[in-house]
């Protein structure tokens, strides 16, 4: 019953490399509006864009191998880079890839009323651990350290 509580987003991960130069590069969407990717981030001045967003297209139009899916998700990613990045020239990479169920997350009523406690409770029975965003919010630093007590704590 508490599993239940949890909701998800379609989420995809997409690169490009724009037709100039552009230097190492991190660009956090603090204006998000829905369909917004939320960052774009280029590593090394050698490697491409890559984006990532939640809900840009709907989790039935993006599918592996669903090429309509994939021209929505290229046609948008072009206008937002146009109107926000000034990049008016790119090629889009192959290998751009999306999930219908990412980012486990409960409404702020379930977080309210406790639901984190009350799954906290359940650790270790019949050998059963939740770990992972789902238990730590959405950041790799958080499941880590979530995941690193856990371990110090039942093993």
């Amino acid at each position: 019953e508490l599993m239940d509580k949890f909701k998800y987003n379609p989420y995809y991960v997409a690169c490009i490399d724009p037709d100039y130069n552009l230097e190492t590069a991190y660009y956090q969407n603090q204006e998000l509006k829905p369909g917004d990717p939320v960052q774009f981030s280029k590593r090394w001045p050698s490697s491409p864009i890559t984006a990532y967003g939640y809900n840009w297209v709907e989790e039935s139009d993006f599918q592996p191998g669903n090429e309509v899916g994939a021209q929505i998700l290229e046609e948008k990613l072009k206008v937002y880079l146009e109107a926000n990045m000034r990049i008016n020239s790119h090629t889009n990479l192959p290998g751009a890839v999306a999930w219908n169920d990412y980012h486990p997350h409960v409404p702020i009523e379930h977080f309210q009323a406790g639901i984190f406690d009350k799954l906290e409770t359940y650790q270790g029975i019949d050998g059963i651990y939740l770990a992972g965003d789902g238990m730590s919010m959405e950041s790799m630093e958080y499941s880590c350290q979530y995941s690193k007590q856990l371990v110090d704590q039942y093993f």
